[in-house]
């Protein structure tokens, strides 16, 4: 890293490590600063992860105050806490996509920290997990590609693959009848990378395999018109839980 890159970087990780509510806008500009920096550093950025992926698992286990329950389902609130989510999500995925296997010792604790927010109430959150189930799921076939078929380690990798297949699933059936839904279209189309991702497919099995293709009733992402407007307007709209299941 240059020497600006350096400080910048000392002062993007001086915001994640800074706690309080008021300053979230300053962590998810750090969380957006050090996913940029990873996706130009590639394998280099593999030594920053256990200083930036915990301050981004912590995001998404902590509540961030983006849902109300109301009658009959749950209602999104926007916050800074929520930006800062989403920011999160993004930052792990890109992580995974910059290093590949190499993000192994994190996926533990981000894949399900990511597979836990896949019925949160914002719109926009239920879109970022699809982005950043895409690009995880890419680095965990990547990573079972190496392991022996009867290892422990790939009996963990593929326990990891079935719960990212159940949360994209609930993510799709969840916006399936939204046609103008940018969720639904994200989440289309990491299911359409994932199929034709031949390291994950046999890691996660044929039975979710058959799952995530049979999601979303056949709708490719294509056939999802773009409605960023309404989406933002979704993010006062009920959620009904609906749970994804294989």
């Amino acid at each position: 890293m240059s020497t600006a890159r350096d400080e910048l970087a000392a002062i993007a990780q001086l915001a994640l490590a800074t706690a309080g509510d008021n300053v979230s806008e300053a962590r998810a500009s750090a969380h957006n600063f050090f996913a940029c920096i990873a996706l130009a550093s590639f394998e280099g950025f593999a030594p920053h992860l256990p200083q930036v992926v915990p301050p981004a698992v912590d995001v998404l286990l902590a509540a961030d105050g983006g849902e109300t329950s109301v009658a009959g389902g749950r209602r999104a609130v926007r916050t800074g806490a929520q930006e800062e989510r989403v920011a999160a999500l993004e930052a792990l995925g890109a992580y995974a996509a910059a290093v590949g296997a190499g993000f192994a010792p994190h996926l533990p604790a981000a894949l399900p920290a990511v597979c836990s927010q896949a019925q949160h109430a914002s719109p926009q959150v239920r879109a970022a997990i699809a982005r950043a189930l895409g690009r995880i799921c890419r680095s965990l076939g990547e990573l079972a590609g190496a392991l022996p078929e009867s290892s422990s380690d790939r009996a963990a990798a593929r326990s990891m693959a079935e719960a990212a297949v159940h949360a994209l699933i609930s993510i799709i059936e969840a916006r399936s009848g939204d046609g103008g839904s940018a969720t639904l279209r994200s989440a289309l189309q990491t299911k359409e990378d994932l199929i034709e991702n031949a390291d994950f497919v046999k890691l996660a099995g044929q039975d979710a395999t058959n799952a995530i293709q049979r999601a979303g009733g056949g709708r490719r992402s294509e056939d999802v018109e773009s409605s960023d407007g309404e989406e933002v307007e979704d993010d006062d709209d009920d959620l009904n839980d609906t749970d994804g299941a294989y």
